[in-house]
């Protein structure tokens, strides 16, 4: 649709860089689905308190900085090499890329702080990892204050959909529905 030359949305103009909306839109509405048809896990809405403890949040975290680093390998790499002036486009993709996930970590703790419970690890990581999805789409087309802007509303996008997702009784145990 996008990335073919005779894709509908390539002949209106859609630019798609790294897979934002040909990846991430359709693996985010495939876990939609397949969260709803598998249903909650055992215990989940039960008791009625919704989420349960996070197992391990070294483990979240150390999750994170492995996506986060094929992250940059994959947006750089869509440019399709260093070679010549692609240079260029490779550092400005690594640049938005982490810029972007910067303004969505911000996001993040900003969500994190203003939890009644406290500090919750969880909205800091999700808001990296929606900033990082929002920002694949333009990634070397953005300068550094829109690269940080996408990201922030990507980290925003996800932070406010995972409670909503959990409000309708769907167990999406990471998210990937709210991420993607």
């Amino acid at each position: 649709w996008v990335w073919g030359d005779h894709g509908f949305l390539r002949k209106l103009g859609v630019v798609d860089i790294a897979g934002s909306g040909t990846v991430h839109l359709v693996g985010g509405v495939s876990a939609l689905a397949c969260a709803i048809m598998l249903g909650p896990r055992l215990g989940r809405y039960d008791d009625g308190f919704g989420a349960l403890p996070l197992g391990s949040p070294v483990n979240a975290i150390l999750g994170l900085f492995v996506l986060w680093w094929g992250w940059l390998a994959f947006n750089a790499g869509s440019t399709y090499g260093v070679s010549g002036e692609r240079w260029k486009y490779a550092a400005r993709a690594a640049v938005s890329t982490m810029m972007g996930s910067m303004g969505g970590g911000l996001v993040g703790l900003g969500f994190s702080l203003a939890n009644p419970r406290g500090i919750d690890i969880l909205s800091q990581i999700n808001g990296i990892l929606g900033s990082l999805v929002a920002v694949t789409g333009g990634c070397f087309l953005y300068r550094t204050w829109e690269a940080v802007l996408v990201g922030m509303i990507g980290g925003c996008i996800t932070c406010t959909m995972m409670p909503l997702v959990d409000r309708m009784r769907i167990d999406d145990p990471v998210g990937a529905f709210a991420t993607h």
